[in-house]
């Protein structure tokens, strides 16, 4: 068998991939946002917060709410009611086979 690679020995970004926060820090800083290593601990807990809020603490995350969507209900229809579904699918798959044995 045969092995073939397309592209560069060494890609850039797997050059360094020490984990690091000086290439993100003055996007963090100028966002006003924070750092997480979630690998160390627990996930920090994320919550939503207005718009002038303190956007993180030392086990949370805030996300700013902007009111780009609104969710009004939830609707739940079963997808396989049942023999009903049971009954679709067989047919579906006989229907199948039948097509393919032509």
């Amino acid at each position: 068998s045969t092995l073939a690679k397309v592209g560069p020995a060494n890609p850039r970004e797997l050059a360094s991939i020490a984990r690091t926060t000086a290439l993100l820090e003055p996007i963090v800083k100028a966002s006003s946002g924070s750092f997480h290593m979630i690998g160390d601990s627990t996930f920090p807990r994320l919550t939503s917060i207005s718009e002038n809020g303190t956007r993180s603490g030392r086990t949370w995350l805030g996300l700013i709410d902007r009111n780009a969507s609104l969710l009004s209900g939830i609707n739940r229809i079963p997808i396989f009611a049942g023999m009903l579904g049971l009954v679709l699918l067989m047919f579906a798959v006989s229907l199948v086979w039948f097509r393919e044995g032509r």
